[in-house]
């Protein structure tokens, strides 16, 4: 349903943003009393993905909420897809992002021996019913760690694979990291022989009262939505980029190839509703098989795409018409212009630039060029936000993440929370990972 037609179910959803995204704003860009701000201090290492990069980070941000604190960004981390990218310098997490950190950003990792809040800033006389042990450095449980939600003036994140990161941890005291083979949060404190990854810091850090009453998934699509803001020469050539103007209704430019279509050799009208397709048929197919025991042959076949896209039509949505395609694979790319989909009245946009590929070889992209890629990338992920309807399957970082900013971005505004809009062609329901 949408929100022209049903007002009254929006408009709590639009307040609930609001008030969530001032929230954030003012956690993360107010740099009164720095000396005094409990932070988490967020240092990424090199990690598989583009999403998983986006979702590390939404993670560390939903962390800091739930915690109370403000996430710093290591200023000096670089994107694996913007190291070749000419807007890559132009500042921003990663060189492609909007983030200005609150406070400085203390280069010098956190100590135990660092004096707690309370000894300067008068934590504990602010909060004098938290009841948290003086000397308690971090408790037993595997849902609540007194070490992030206590009085401690800094907390570090730091980011890395877990196999490669133990030379560089094991003499770090207090330092946090992310198991890049497993996607888990762990701790590691101690030194020498002593230090081991132990203490895993809490599994799930719900944001105080915001998801008991709007859901994990809102408040994740509210976090990763904060964090989708590309720098100001991305967002000038995401503008101007042939794909994103077709879809909004605007002419390709410069009669750009990049804009060939299946079946419909016009740019969609105006605002016309589009149904984005997000097909990931190379390196995770084994994967599918392995964690979740489906075939992607069956699940992932473009035949069960249009079959969706088809059922999107018949009962919800009967003037629809255009389908952006976003896949890693040069079979679903020739798939896609078979001329039974332009007889049926189905029409598809996508970006030639995109890299795209025939193996199942394990993280194929690493030796493909990615380091120049994160401006297709961002257009695939934009235009999934955007669209009116997403098909694909949750297994799949770049999914999730789409998924999510859709939400944030058409719940309360476009359409109404409970609008069926968003399709798995699997039974796996999203999921947070990280």
């Amino acid at each position: 349903m949408s929100c022209s037609s049903s007002t009254v179910d929006c408009e709590p959803w639009a307040r609930a943003r609001r008030d969530f995204q001032y929230l954030l704003h003012q956690r993360q860009t107010n740099s009164q009393r720095c000396r005094c701000r409990r932070v988490l201090e967020v240092v990424p290492g090199a990690l598989d993905g583009f999403a998983l990069e986006c979702h590390t980070l939404g993670r560390a941000l939903r962390m800091s909420m739930a915690t109370g604190r403000t996430m710093l960004l290591d200023p000096a981390w670089r994107s694996a897809y913007a190291s070749k990218h000419r807007a890559a310098n132009s500042g921003g997490w990663g060189g492609l992002w909007r983030h200005e950190n609150a406070c400085p950003f203390n280069a010098t990792p956190p100590t135990a021996s660092e004096p707690h809040l309370e000894d300067e800033c008068g934590w504990r006389r602010a909060h004098p019913y938290a009841g948290i042990l003086p000397k308690a450095v971090h408790s037993g449980s595997r849902l609540f760690n007194t070490r992030f939600h206590g009085p401690s003036l800094r907390q570090r994140l730091v980011v890395g694979d877990f196999g490669k990161s133990l030379g560089v941890m094991w003499g770090l005291e207090h330092k946090i990291y992310i198991d890049n083979h497993n996607y888990q949060l762990a701790a590691m404190h101690g030194s020498g022989g002593a230090g081991s990854p132990n203490d895993p810091i809490p599994k799930d850090d719900p944001v105080p009262d915001w998801e008991r009453r709007y859901g994990s998934f809102w408040v994740r699509s509210q976090l990763q939505d904060f964090l989708w803001r590309p720098s100001q020469a991305i967002t000038r050539e995401l503008e101007s980029h042939p794909v994103l103007r077709s879809l909004r209704g605007g002419p390709p430019q410069h009669g750009s190839s990049s804009m060939k279509r299946a079946g419909l050799g016009v740019a969609p009208a105006m605002h016309e509703p589009y149904i984005g397709f997000h097909i990931r048929y190379t390196d995770n197919i084994p994967d599918l098989a392995y964690h979740f025991g489906r075939d992607a042959k069956i699940t992932r076949s473009f035949s069960n795409y249009m079959l969706r896209a088809d059922a999107i039509r018949s009962a919800l949505n009967p003037k629809i018409r255009t389908i952006y395609l976003s896949t890693d694979s040069k079979h679903m790319l020739n798939a896609s212009k078979d001329p039974q989909w332009a007889a049926a009245g189905w029409s598809f946009v996508y970006n030639e630039r995109s890299l795209r590929t025939d193996t199942t070889e394990h993280i194929w992209f690493h030796n493909a060029g990615r380091q120049g890629q994160a401006l297709n990338v961002m257009v695939d992920v934009e235009a999934l936000r955007l669209a009116d309807y997403l098909i694909g399957s949750f297994q799949s970082n770049v999914f999730r993440l789409a998924a999510e900013l859709n939400h944030a971005h058409h719940v309360g505004k476009t359409y109404t929370a409970h609008a069926q809009r968003i399709f798995s062609v699997e039974s796996i329901e999203w999921y947070a990972d990280p």
